[in-house]
């Protein structure tokens, strides 16, 4: 985190898949230094027990968020 200015992700899109949720959005920083932009797609995929996210796993490919809920494109 000390290497960014700036560190966020976006999340625009959600699948709820009952016990865990897919989000897929964009992660979006600043190098602190360099100044350097990146903004690249996210996946993410939550589980959720008693209505409280208890895990959270966080993709650069949104592939890799699919295959690891389950799913395919």
């Amino acid at each position: 985190m000390e290497s960014f200015e700036e560190l966020r992700t976006e999340l625009t899109e959600y699948r709820d898949l009952g016990d865990r949720i897919l989000a897929f959005g964009h992660i979006r920083a600043r190098g602190r230094g360099s100044g350097l932009e990146v903004d690249s797609p996210t996946g993410w995929v939550f589980t959720v027990r008693r209505g409280k996210v208890v895990r959270a796993e966080g993709f650069l490919n949104p592939a890799d968020a699919l295959e690891a809920a389950g799913l395919r494109e």
